[in-house]
């Protein structure tokens, strides 16, 4: 039986550790990155053929802040 890799309340979390990513993931994120507004978050959505494979990705650092300030 598979499990996540971690487990907290009301989250679960599979990691994927990659040597590199690959560049257009980081152009993206950069170019997210880049725009000046410091009040809102960055976050890159990545489109699929089909609903089901859209993606959103955060900064492993916004994402602990958002479960910080949700009390997670």
């Amino acid at each position: 039986m598979k499990a996540p890799d971690l487990v907290g309340r009301g989250l679960k979390v599979e990691v994927k550790d990659r040597k590199s990513l690959p560049l257009w993931l980081i152009d993206a994120r950069l170019q997210a990155h880049d725009y000046e507004d410091l009040e809102r978050l960055e976050v890159l959505v990545i489109t699929g053929p089909t609903i089901t494979g859209d993606l959103v990705v955060l900064d492993l650092f916004t994402f602990r802040e958002l479960l910080r300030k949700a009390g997670m």
